[in-house]
């Protein structure tokens, strides 16, 4: 069975030993759960280019120096999800 792939990029922030994460919506795909900020990377858009377009979209932090932390791919049953992790 064909299940779309949807690359992700999240940005994990560090501050004073804190790390920010959201809470997804009960009705978004996988609801009621924390969330590191981050979306979908667009048609033609690299994964940093994306963490840094979606942080500065939902936190309003415009950082340029981003860090390859990670890449997990995660199968659910309708989506394959591939996170690309950075970190600043």
């Amino acid at each position: 069975m064909f299940k779309p792939v949807v690359d992700v990029a999240i940005g994990i922030l560090l501050h004073k030993n804190k790390v920010l994460v959201g809470w997804r919506q009960a009705s978004q795909h996988q609801g009621n759960k924390h969330e590191f900020p981050g979306g979908k990377v667009e048609t033609h858009e690299q994964p940093v280019d994306a963490c840094r377009r979606e942080i500065f979209e939902e936190v309003g932090i415009g950082l340029s120096d981003w860090h390859c932390f990670d890449v997990i791919r995660h199968e659910y049953d309708d989506v394959v999800v591939v996170l690309h992790l950075f970190s600043a």
